[in-house]
């Protein structure tokens, strides 16, 4: 990644901190508001910390060993769960199979916002290997698999 950039928070405290690119960034502030928005009308509260995987790993594509994965260069980010400001813990493996709740709510209309901002978002429903966290990411490709 020629230009990492750090984020340790942006709208809600990125744990850990988020080592990504400029434009995953960019990317990620863009959709916030619509994730709050969607927090607010589901959960009732702001969402105050995102829960992550990272963004930046120097490897190749699960699924497709010959191509490097986006992750490689910081235009992908895995979203594992959030919590709210009055303290609801949201976590895509535990809460996106029920399809129903509140939090589960929450989830599915986060992915399907997600779709609208992000080239990829691949969730519990794509493969076994996304069952505990959204992928996006900035790629070339355009799928939705919320």
């Amino acid at each position: 990644m020629p230009a990492p950039v750090e984020a340790t928070y942006t709208t809600a405290v990125m744990q850990p901190t988020l080592r990504t690119s400029c434009p995953m960034l960019l990317a990620w502030a863009r959709f916030e508001p619509e994730m709050q928005r969607i927090a607010d009308k589901r959960l009732g509260s702001r969402i105050t910390e995102i829960r992550h995987y990272g963004s930046y790993s120097c490897r190749r594509m699960t699924g497709n060993q010959r191509r490097m994965s986006l992750h490689s260069t910081g235009e992908a980010l895995d979203i594992a769960g959030f919590t709210t400001a009055d303290g609801q813990h949201i976590s895509v493996l535990d809460d996106w199979p029920r399809r129903s709740g509140s939090a589960s709510l929450f989830l599915h209309d986060l992915a399907q916002a997600a779709c609208r901002h992000f080239n990829v978002v691949l969730t519990p429903n794509h493969d076994r290997a996304h069952r505990d966290h959204f992928h996006i990411d900035i790629g070339p490709w355009k799928i939705c698999k919320a």
